[in-house]
Formats: structure tokens, C-alpha cells, sequence
């Protein structure tokens, strides 16, 4: 009889564990949409103050995006499709807004076409519950290409699927994590590319590669989009497969990916070049985003600055701006692997990890 490795244990522990985290989802059938803003966010009642309760009528200041924009704007998409029109043009903001010109309404991202299936509330709270999960066996199809043990592929895959910033993002701007859940099965389909030279592994990039431009978040796509890039150079390079064949290939990839983006690259563009806002200041991002350096304690002390959850969140910007934290022992084994310094691997993400400090 087949011995069953005991991180397979480990790993529907932490299964469970995950969705114990909402059993009130599933046993007393609530909805994870932050309601208590209906109540608290508009006047009067955004204004009462009571004794005993100074901050108004309780809530948890979190999740307001979801409130005032992603689940309206899956709410008028799912409605305007299943009455049989492309939703353009969206009359309920103000005057009217344009609405698959706005990437994070996520219009043509598969998940749309699962909202129209399935009743918007189940699927909502699938849609949340999901996003880190699919985080994980990403991350885990990544790491396998390594030849890692199990101990270490499970623990950085939950690294990364349960990280601060997948946890907090799901709740406030869900878009942000369903751009960043696709990175690692990007990186897979490239590993796998390396391997086999295969042209499924080539088609796998170029659908992470739209897909990851239609998940809603352009920030985040165009980073990553950059990253992909250099990190296709550097492994062509450590794996002495690097040439002018290599280089044409990666134009290939990219300049497919980037065609099949049209549908939702030309309307924003076109909205972007007519849009009243003509110029920002970028100061305030100087003054309210740049990270000071005791903020790095936050990869030990997620809450350094408080928590809006909490009422005493004190730092710049949003709490969900400054997450860092990936949990304090997975913080310390990172900085243990540097004494695998000479592992090429590891080399290059200590190089990107160096250059986005100095970015942020």
C-alpha cells in the first residue's frame, strides 16, 4: 500500500483551517460584503455620535471599494449581459460612466461569465473565498518546477496565497488579488516552456499574460508585465538558452498576449485620452506612499501603525497600501535563505527584491 506523505496532512489541515475562517459563510449563510457601510457611510448616520460608541454607528472601516464600486459594477455588468447588452456605457455614476473602458470592471475576466451561471451572492462569496486558495496551487505548480521538498513547496505556497497582502486585498479591492493570484502560474507556463520547449507551455503564457491584463488592476498587470519580462531574460540567460531565437520568441509571446487585450486596451485608452482629469500631482504620492524605513517592521508587526479594523490605524496612506506582512516565521526563513546566496534563483529574486525596496 502507497505511504501517503504527511504534507499532504499538512496541507488539508491548512485547508480546513482557511475555511473554518468562514464558517459563517457556510453555516449561517452570510455574505462577505462589508453592509455595515449601508448604515454607517451616509448622513445622518455617518455623523451620529453615541456615548459608549464615538466612532459612530459600529462597523469595520474596511472594504469600502467593494461597497461604492466592485460590487455594483459586477451587479450592473451581470444584469446588462443576461438582458443581452454590452454594458458600455454605465448611467448610475453620476452622468454616466464608461464601463468596460474602467479595466477594474473586469468585464471580458472568465469570472464574469461564472456570475451569470450561478446566483451573484453564492458566487461572490466563492469569488472571495477562492482567490487565495487558487494563490496556493499556483504557487505550488510554480515550485514544483524546482524539484523543491514538499515541506518547502507548501510552505511558500501558503506563504503566498495567505499573505497579508492577498488576505486584506481580497476584502477591499478584490481586482488587486485576482491580478496577483496569476503570477505564479505565469511563472510556471515559463518553467515549463524551459523544460519541455513545448508550444502548450507558450499558449499557457500568453493566456496568464491576457488574463492577468483583463483580472482589472492595470497598476499591477504593467508590473508585472515588466517583471515577466526580465525574469524570461534572466532565466534564458542562467539556463544558457539565451539568443536572438530567445529574444523573438519573448516579442512573440508578448506582442500575442498584448493583441488578444485589444478588446479592453483600445476603449480605456480611448478613455484615458478623453478624460477630464488631465494631470495629478505627484507629490502626494511622494508624501503619503513612500515607505519610511521602520515601516519594514511591518514583515514582523503587521499592525506597527494600528488597524482600521480597530479604529487606531495611525500611519500614511490606507492600511491595505502598507501590508508587508507574510506571516514572522515564513520572515525569517526568507532571511535564512540567504545563505543559499549562490543558487541562482534565489540570487535574482534577492535582486528584485533589493530593487523594489529602493523603489518603495
Amino acid at each position: 500500500m502507497r505511504q501517503i506523505k504527511p504534507s499532504l496532512f499538512v496541507g488539508i489541515f491548512i485547508l480546513l483551517a482557511y475555511l473554518f475562517l468562514f464558517k459563517d459563510v457556510f453555516i449561517h449563510n452570510k455574505i462577505l460584503f462589508p453592509s455595515n457601510f449601508l448604515a454607517q457611510f451616509y448622513s445622518p448616520w455617518s455623523t451620529e455620535v453615541f456615548r459608549g460608541w464615538e466612532q459612530g454607528i459600529p462597523h469595520k472601516p474596511t472594504g469600502t471599494d467593494q461597497l461604492r464600486f466592485f460590487y455594483p459594477s459586477r451587479t450592473f455588468t451581470s444584469n446588462e449581459l443576461k438582458n443581452g447588452f454590452i454594458p458600455l456605457w454605465n448611467p448610475y455614476i453620476f452622468a454616466g460612466n464608461p464601463h468596460i473602458a474602467n479595466f477594474q470592471s473586469s468585464v471580458f475576466f472568465p469570472t464574469t461569465l461564472l456570475f451569470l451561471l450561478f446566483p451573484q451572492i453564492t458566487m461572490w462569496n466563492l469569488y472571495v473565498i477562492l482567490q487565495p486558495i487558487l494563490a496556493i496551487i499556483g504557487m505550488i505548480l510554480y515550485l514544483r518546477s524546482f524539484k523543491l521538498k514538499d515541506t518547502s513547496i507548501l510552505l511558500g505556497s501558503v506563504c503566498f496565497g495567505l499573505s497579508g497582502f492577498m488576505t486584506v486585498w481580497i476584502y477591499e479591492n478584490s481586482v488587486v488579488a485576482q491580478t496577483a493570484l496569476l503570477i505564479p502560474f505565469l511563472l510556471w507556463a515559463f518553467e515549463k516552456f524551459l523544460a519541455t520547449r513545448s508550444l502548450r507551455s507558450t499558449l499557457f503564457q500568453i493566456i496568464f499574460l491576457t488574463l492577468i491584463f483583463y483580472a482589472g488592476f492595470f497598476q499591477l498587470a504593467f508590473y508585472i508585465y515588466i517583471f515577466f519580462a526580465i525574469y524570461m531574460i534572466v532565466r534564458f540567460f542562467q539556463t544558457g538558452a539565451l539568443s536572438l531565437r530567445s529574444i523573438i520568441y519573448m516579442a512573440v509571446v508578448f506582442f500575442t498576449a498584448i493583441c488578444l487585450t485589444g478588446p479592453q486596451l483600445m476603449p480605456s485608452l480611448e478613455a484615458y485620452y478623453i478624460s477630464a482629469r488631465t494631470k495629478s500631482s505627484v507629490w502626494y504620492l511622494f508624501e503619503t506612499y513612500l515607505i519610511d524605513p521602520i515601516h519594514f517592521l511591518k514583515l514582523f508587526i503587521p499592525d506597527l501603525q494600528g488597524s482600521p479594523g480597530s479604529y487606531n490605524y495611525f500611519g500614511k496612506g490606507f492600511y491595505h497600501e502598507t501590508v508587508l506582512f507574510i506571516g514572522t516565521i515564513p520572515a525569517l526563513l526568507a532571511i535564512l535563505s540567504l545563505s543559499r546566496f549562490k543558487d541562482r534563483i534565489v540570487l535574482f529574486y534577492l535582486a528584485v527584491v533589493g530593487i523594489t525596496v529602493l523603489l518603495v
